[in-house]
């Protein structure tokens, strides 16, 4: 008898995309930085050169790879030295956006004692600074494919003692919403100082700006950044003690953390860091992995064609003269040795290939060989060996019997398999099964506690008072839209509820397809603990928790206002509840009630909208109290309406609702 022996062998293959080696102006002993994915069209990218080149290039023709920006002529030419790293703006292809068709280069430039605007100062240091490294503003023209050089703008200079100490990493966190408090910040790092050991300044630290003009200033700084209330740490710091950083990047559905790869007293480190980490003073927790020598430089993939590697570390490592992928688990890094698989390519890559790791503007992996100038990217095949056993029998009608036998075992197998699947596909469409991390809760608002209990369970798993909440996180669809905290500007106003409320009526009258959920979670943060509570989880047609959507938002909000005062009283808004609490985005005004489509000016809201009137009448006064507060509550109505539609902006909003309870 032949019994056939299955086994899947997964192979990667390179795909060759982009051919830089054949540009005419490439110089040889220039370094390529990172490549960086045009949103605007697939297979374009932006590469540059430490030169001060920067390209369009296409992976179509080589016809289509031009310069489109020469740093070093629209620089002075005697201070330029190098271009360290560009990045987009997440607005890049959003012309209503103030960061549209935006690019930033870092380069490194010579000091200049003389030049003092945005630069971020050193006080009282004894350092002689020979260098500075420049962070620039450039508009991109779609039409001409160019970077206009009378567009740049300075954003910020920082001084620093060595050439080589200049930003390196340029970066935007890609999995910020629009509508995200920290959408639009810019990123960017500085190694070690030995000078500065002592004293709590940009050394081997991350920063944060919003690189947007704010005043006299080329950028500013939101009050979310954690050092801001430290006089002693520069307000731009968001991560410090890192030493030596090589890369840092962020996961999709984690926007409070980052990951972080540097070196630290000749130990190779992956770091997983909170904004307002100092990594010497955190806990060995924070390292997820550790090694004596070079670590190949690492990306958390989480595209959608390579589906065994999602959520996985990967990287790239030469293993017996020979190129493989190497992948890991998130977690725990430490505890597990990475699965090595061999790269199959018809292009020769040699041991002196310098491959480095990205993704294009879909997430997934691209390679690029720095010394051969060439982009790759990555496919996975699956190919398939049988190999047939023979097995002896003394006769054929046993060797018979014993097929049959075999047969009728492997196809009752596989009709069980097939009844399994089935059940659990039909099951997953009508009971999508919330992560064991998540915890649902319930609000006693007379008691002003929260009681969480675990997914599934009766028992309560932990009361929270609510004033011993310090932060407050809203959560849509892993995204976060508010959060609440002591800032100022993080307390919850009515304005506030009004914009949330319409990204949960945006969110509730979008199409939500078969395979995509719908997911509100609180994250809430009490002194050395934190909580990801699920409030509402949709998949498909199927809810999943027992509240209905527009209950939730309801509870939500209660709940929320409480949190706020207890934080922040001072600043916290006293609540007028919404008459109008849902719409439907596409809601249209009628032509008879306004004739304009564009924005209501005050003195239109002030005559359209009447304090109640004194009828001089027969009726009683008690009568005109009813007929005036029916009055006000429909012009409350009415105004809600025109703001929630967008003809009021949102201070236009306040001043009439002040106007009108007065």
């Amino acid at each position: 008898m032949f019994l056939p022996k299955i086994t899947f062998a997964e192979q990667y293959q390179l795909q060759l995309i982009v051919d830089l080696s054949e540009l005419d102006d490439v110089d040889t002993d220039a370094l390529w930085l990172e490549p960086l994915a045009s949103p605007a069209n697939n297979g374009e990218f932006f590469v540059g050169k430490d030169n001060g080149r920067v390209y369009l290039t296409n992976q179509s023709s080589i016809n289509n790879q031009e310069t489109i920006l020469n740093l070093a002529l629209t620089s002075d030419s005697q201070a330029f030295i190098s271009l360290t790293a560009m990045t987009l703006h997440p607005s890049f292809t959003r012309p209503e956006h103030s960061g549209y068709a935006t690019i930033f280069t870092a380069h490194t430039t010579q000091f200049d004692p003389k030049t003092n605007i945005n630069r971020l100062t050193l006080d009282d240091t004894n350092i002689s600074f020979g260098f500075e490294t420049v962070i620039t503003a450039w508009q991109y023209d779609f039409d001409k494919q160019k970077i206009e050089p009378k567009t740049k703008r300075e954003v910020l200079r920082i001084p620093i003692n060595e050439e080589s100490s200049g930003i390196r990493n340029l970066s935007f966190d890609p999995y910020q919403k629009s509508w995200n408090i920290d959408y639009g910040q810019l990123y960017f790092s500085l190694n070690h100082i030995n000078e500065l050991n002592d004293e709590p300044l940009y050394s081997g630290v991350i920063l944060r700006i919003d690189p947007h003009v704010f005043g006299a200033l080329n950028y500013t700084v939101l009050d979310t950044n954690p050092f801001i209330k430290d006089s002693q740490i520069s307000n731009e710091i968001v991560v410090m003690g890192i030493q030596n950083i090589e890369r840092f990047f962020w996961a999709k559905n984690d926007h409070a953390s980052i990951f972080i790869q540097h070196n630290n007293d000749e130990q190779y480190r992956l770091s997983k860091a909170i904004l307002g980490d100092n990594l010497l003073t955190q806990p060995k927790s924070t390292i997820l992995r550790q090694q004596p020598n070079d670590m190949s430089a690492m990306l958390l993939y989480q595209g959608r064609d390579l589906i065994n590697l999602r959520d996985k570390m990967v990287s790239f490592k030469r293993l017996n003269n020979k190129w493989h992928l190497s992948s890991l688990a998130l977690t725990p890094l430490n505890d597990e040795i990475p699965i090595f698989e061999e790269i199959i390519s018809k292009y020769p890559l040699s041991a002196i290939s310098d491959l480095n790791i990205y993704q294009d503007n879909k997430g997934e992996i691209i390679l690029f060989d720095n010394n051969e100038s060439k982009m790759y990217s990555l496919s996975l095949t699956i190919s398939k060996a049988i190999e047939l056993s023979s097995m002896e029998s003394n006769t054929m009608t046993d060797e018979s019997n014993r097929y049959v036998l075999h047969i009728s075992l492997l196809t009752g197998l596989l009709l069980l398999l097939l009844f399994v699947y089935r059940k659990k596909r039909q099951q997953d469409k009508t009971d999508l099964l919330i992560n064991k991390d998540n915890l649902r809760f319930e609000y006693e608002p007379t008691t002003q506690t929260i009681k969480l209990f675990k997914a599934n369970q009766n028992k309560s798993y932990k009361t929270l008072a609510l004033c011993d909440i310090i932060r407050c996180e809203i959560l849509l669809n892993n995204n976060i839209i508010n959060t609440i905290s002591e800032q100022p500007n993080n307390a919850l106003n009515n304005q506030i509820e009004a914009d949330m409320r319409a990204i949960f009526s945006n969110e509730y009258y979008a199409k939500l397809e078969d395979e995509n959920s719908r997911h509100i979670e609180l994250v809430l943060s009490v002194k050395g603990n934190s909580f990801r509570v699920s409030l509402y989880l949709r998949r498909g047609s199927s809810r999943i928790t027992a509240t209905k959507y527009h209950e939730v938002i309801d509870i939500l909000f209660d709940l929320c206002w409480g949190i706020s005062k207890c934080i922040n009283l001072k600043d916290t808004e006293t609540r007028i509840i919404p008459i109008v609490k849902y719409f439907h985005p596409n809601m249209k005004v009628s032509p008879k009630q306004y004739s304009k489509t564009q924005q209501i000016k005050h003195d239109k809201i002030e005559g359209s909208i009447q304090e109640p009137a004194n009828h001089k009448s027969k009726v009683s006064q008690s009568e005109n109290q009813e007929k005036s507060q029916t009055e006000l509550v429909d012009a409350l109505d009415k105004l809600v309406n025109l703001h929630q539609q967008g003809y009021l902006s949102g201070e236009e909003f306040r001043l009439a609702k002040i106007k009108l309870l007065k």
